[in-house]
This record gives structure tokens, sequence and C-alpha cells, in this order.
């Protein structure tokens, strides 16, 4: 496992944390089915399976953190960004 791959790891499981129990299983859902979507679009647009993979990867990071940060936007949670690609 890369480096990358360890942040975006640690990031998830950050991100997850965050949210109350009830809202774990829906935010990985989401983030699963974001990932699956961006890599069959990218791919089908010609990209390479690996630099699809690696973007949609990161496309689904965003939008976790943006899923969580709108369930916790009353609770005055902290903010966190996610791994950045190299």
């Amino acid at each position: 496992m890369d480096k990358y791959q360890m942040d975006n790891k640690i990031y998830v499981g950050q991100q997850l944390a965050r949210l109350p129990h009830q809202h774990r299983d829906a935010a990985l859902t989401k983030y699963t089915q974001a990932i699956k979507d961006g890599y069959q679009a990218m791919v089908v647009g010609g990209m390479a399976p690996q630099m699809a993979e690696t973007r949609s990867v990161a496309a689904a990071n965003t939008r976790l953190g943006d899923y969580v940060d709108a369930r916790l936007k009353t609770l005055g949670g902290a903010v966190y960004s996610p791994p950045q690609m190299r």
C-alpha cells in the first residue's frame, strides 16, 4: 500500500468517525458508489484504468467530506481536507 492509499484510508476513517453511528452506513454507501460511478465514467471516456481509479477516489473523498460536513454543520465539528494526489 503506497502513501496515498494509506492517507486515503486514514482520511475515510476520520470522516466516518466524525459522524453519528446511524449515518455511517449511508456515508460509506455513498462513498463507494461515487468511486464506482466515477471510475466507470472515466474509463468509458477513454482514461487509463489506474488513473481513473485514482481520480475517482479523489473525487469520492471530496464528496464524502462534503457529506460529512453537511451532516455535522449544526454540531460544529472540525473540517478535514482530503489527501492530495501527487
